[in-house]
């Protein structure tokens, strides 16, 4: 071999190793940035290179991802489907239909919102049964049932106002108060009603004989004068179906709508069956609720005694500062005008006046 020849080999071996360190320099950087424009520079300057196949497999992946980060950036129904419809077999089709469904509920929901409908979220639950919105929207159709319900009570109680107003313009009696009455499905028993505000309330002491947590009186009349005496536990569940033994907050309400603590007892208390202090009756009922003295017991101290005297009457609220075995109640007696809010043990009987749902 000449030395001309030996020259030309060398230099031709230079020029491929030198070509081929460029390229593979090229190609590790191509990787490294990993943006669809590396991958296009590498593929047009070497479309026959060592690395061809692996760089136009990765361009294709990249491309892919900057199609569905754009659909992500602009997040919109429109957007997804575009990546769904160029690549129906992409890696990210399950990322794009969830956020199609996501953005979907979103509209129905916001919609539902602006509406304030019951049929409207009932449409979200319906459709996305799934979705992130359904727990939300039960929460607002039990809110929105409530508030109707609250709507139609206050509407009857309304109609019940106009229609007494009526009768009071008619006899010009001004004595005319709100009175109905409601029959006791379970035994017939009949019980006067009245409105007072915007709550109704029995006029009368219960009278249903309980198979438990009930005390009888041993004079079957004082039964039904003053009704059945009852445990607290016994009181929340003996209320007829569609009333219930109103609660602490309740019964303040009451109050208040008679002038407060201090002088509701006396509107409160029937005219009758009082013991006169001092020859005075301290009951006149401007309200018609008819509180009658039928007495109590106190973990078994049950004295006739009481009967004429005082009266109490639980509610269902328990007084959790002072123990969770004892509830508020509210008592009268015979030498005051005021109604008083106590508390006593559960075991206690006390009177019930049931309040109307």
């Amino acid at each position: 071999m000449t030395k001309i020849k030996l020259l030309s080999i060398l230099f031709l071996v230079f020029i491929f190793t030198s070509c081929t360190d460029e390229e593979k320099v090229l190609y590790e950087k191509t990787k490294q940035t990993n943006t669809s424009s590396s991958y296009q520079e590498y593929l047009s300057k070497y479309a026959a290179g060592k690395y061809k196949v692996e760089i136009q497999d990765s361009l294709n992946l990249r491309l892919e991802e900057e199609i569905f980060e754009k659909a992500e950036n602009k997040n919109t129904i429109k957007s997804y489907e575009k990546y769904l419809t160029d690549y129906k077999q992409g890696r990210f089709i399950q990322e794009a239909q969830d956020s199609i469904y996501f953005k979907k509920e979103i509209i129905v929901f916001d919609t539902a919102i602006q509406k304030m409908k019951i049929e409207a979220f009932q449409i979200v639950i319906d459709s996305f049964s799934k979705g992130r919105y359904v727990d939300k929207s039960k929460y607002y159709i039990d809110s929105l049932q409530q508030i109707l319900a609250v709507i139609v009570k206050e509407k009857e109680i309304t109609r019940l106002k106009k229609d007494v107003k009526k009768e009071e313009n008619k006899t010009n009696n001004s004595n005319t108060k709100l009175t109905g009455s409601f029959t006791d499905s379970r035994d017939g028993k009949i019980y006067k009603t009245i409105i007072i505000g915007n709550q109704v309330w029995m006029a009368e002491n219960l009278v249903f004989k309980a198979n438990s947590g009930c005390l009888v009186y041993s004079n079957q009349s004082e039964v039904e004068k003053y009704g059945y005496l009852y445990n607290w536990k016994m009181a929340n569940k003996v209320c007829p179906n569609g009333w219930h033994l109103p609660s602490d907050s309740e019964w303040t309400t009451l109050t208040n709508e008679l002038g407060g603590e201090n002088i509701a007892g006396s509107k409160l208390k029937s005219v009758t069956d009082w013991k006169l202090h001092e020859g005075k009756n301290y009951g006149n009922n401007i309200s018609g609720f008819s509180a009658s003295p039928g007495g109590g017991d106190y973990g078994g101290f049950f004295t006739n005694g009481f009967i004429g005297r005082d009266g109490w009457w639980w509610t269902s609220t328990t007084h959790t500062e002072r123990h969770p075995n004892v509830a508020f109640d509210r008592g009268l007696n015979y030498t005051k005008n005021e109604i008083h809010r106590n508390s006593n043990h559960k075991l206690s009987a006390h009177s019930v006046r049931c309040i109307q749902n």
